[in-house]
């Protein structure tokens, strides 16, 4: 492997054994016995953390190498049911793998006895291995960031008296056995368990760096209008469908523009004062350059779009929907998509009239509202409205979903929209509001065409 170190990835084996580690081809390991000392006839196990330091999946063989002999000279005093188990251990994963043993009721007391393990690493892949690890270990971990699912395992493994004794590919562990009664029946199944993988790491600058190949050659391309809005038309069609209120096609259109332009922001065009609106979710500024040597210098910290943090996070789960970024992100990051409209909604209109809409926290809280109203069937016009409508209504004339729409006939599409929701815009004083905003916005945009009659 290259000594070439593009990432530095959290240490998590380095987190459980307190730093120390062998390193076995690709692959880092510590291996402990639970428990270390054992009454004769008492089942024990070998216990082996398994931290892959490089870019691609590997192979791991790991077989059990057992004391021929006992202190007595007594053969095959150690038993297993299985001897050998292979995993697949994938780019950056961390797991545990657990073979257990027995003594027999004979077995000779001793305490030197050692339990070992061969290990054997076979690549899976034919493209060259990166290092993503240091040798002497990786990144900090965040306790804030382990997993969940594992977190507790984690935190139980830190007792453990983990050693690196390593002879060629095996590593070993020393074992006292004591004079002992016959024991309880043991289960010797092995198991394999995943205590981190890349699908649980959520840091922003990590994603960015792990994908940022993905990001400039296959996603930023993908993202032109002709590409997004049919995906992007048919899911917000799909997503609306059922949520307790039936959308005006112009009303989805609304919708479909100012999603569009959201990821239209992530590779900006050139000249284009609009993009210049859309800074917070460019994505193609991170692409093209190391943030790690410009953050050391005291640049900004990276700040990706929701939906593309939604994005990377399922490729991290499957790579292969990075063929069809599009597609992927309308399906697995709509939502997350619909949460960066609804914050950049919220800007526009404040920045267009004056308005105080409240903190970010608010904002954010007020999203999570009218997300739990669609999930729960029951949105309403001021929900529908506000803000995301009145942000599609503020970029409206910006965006053309065909060759031959123009803004006066997409701001006059605008008008009829607003008046067939005038009767449930007076149901109370927040709808009342929201219409108003909403009129306020289409007039603005009208009075940069000199509309004569409107």
């Amino acid at each position: 492997m290259p000594d070439r170190t593009l990432d530095n990835y959290p240490d998590i084996l380095g987190y459980i054994t307190g730093g120390k580690r062998a390193n076995i081809s690709v692959i880092q390991v510590a291996s402990a016995l639970k428990p270390r000392v054992v009454l004769a006839g008492r089942p024990l196990e070998m216990l082996l953390l398994v931290q892959n330091a490089a870019n691609q999946p590997v192979q791991v063989t790991a077989t059990l190498r057992l004391p021929e002999y006992d202190a007595k000279k007594q053969k095959g005093r150690f038993v297993t049911k299985a001897e050998r188990l292979v995993i697949r251990l994938e780019p950056a994963n961390v797991g545990l793998l657990t073979l257990p043993l027995s003594t027999l009721p004979d077995t000779a007391a001793g305490a030197d006895y050692k339990i070992g393990m061969e290990v054997k690493v076979a690549p899976l892949s034919h493209d060259k291995p990166v290092r993503i690890r240091h040798p002497e270990g990786g990144g900090v971990v965040d306790e804030q960031l382990l997993p969940e699912t594992s977190r507790e395992l984690i935190q139980s493994l830190k007792d453990k008296p983990w050693t690196v004794d390593v002879s060629g590919s095996t590593i070993t562990s020393k074992l006292t056995v004591m004079s002992g009664k016959v024991g309880a029946f043991a289960d010797l199944t092995p198991s394999w368990t995943t205590l981190w993988s890349l699908a649980d790491y959520m840091d922003e600058t990590f994603l960015l760096h792990h994908w940022a190949h993905v990001l400039r050659d296959k996603v930023l391309p993908a993202l032109t209008r002709p590409n997004i809005l049919p995906v992007i038309q048919e899911y917000t069609a799909k997503r609306f469908e059922n949520v307790g209120y039936t959308l005006q096609e112009e009303e989805l259109r609304t919708i479909v523009r100012l999603l569009t332009l959201m990821l239209e922001y992530a590779n900006p065009r050139e000249r284009d004062m609009m993009f210049l609106l859309g800074e917070a979710y460019n994505i193609k500024k991170y692409v093209e350059k190391d943030k790690r040597a410009t953050q050391a210098e005291g640049s900004e910290a990276v700040k990706l779009p929701r939906w593309c943090l939604a994005f990377l996070r399922q490729c991290n789960k499957d790579e292969r929907i990075a063929q069809y970024p599009v597609k992927a992100i309308a399906h697995f990051a709509f939502d997350a998509l619909l949460e960066d409209a609804m914050l950049h909604s919220f800007d526009r209109v404040h920045n267009l009239l004056g308005l105080d809409l409240g903190t970010l926290e608010e904002q954010q809280l007020y999203i999570q509202q009218v997300f739990e109203a669609m999930n729960a069937k029951r949105l309403t016009f001021d929900l529908l409205y506000m803000p995301l409508v009145l942000g599609g209504i503020a970029i409206a004339d910006g965006v053309h979903l065909t060759k031959d729409e123009k803004a006066q006939g997409i701001i006059t599409a605008l008008r009829p929209m607003l008046e067939y929701r005038l009767r449930e815009a007076q149901k109370d004083e927040h709808a009342q509001e929201v219409y108003k905003m909403a009129t306020q916005l289409l007039d603005l945009s009208a009075s940069k065409y000199n509309f004569s009659e409107w």
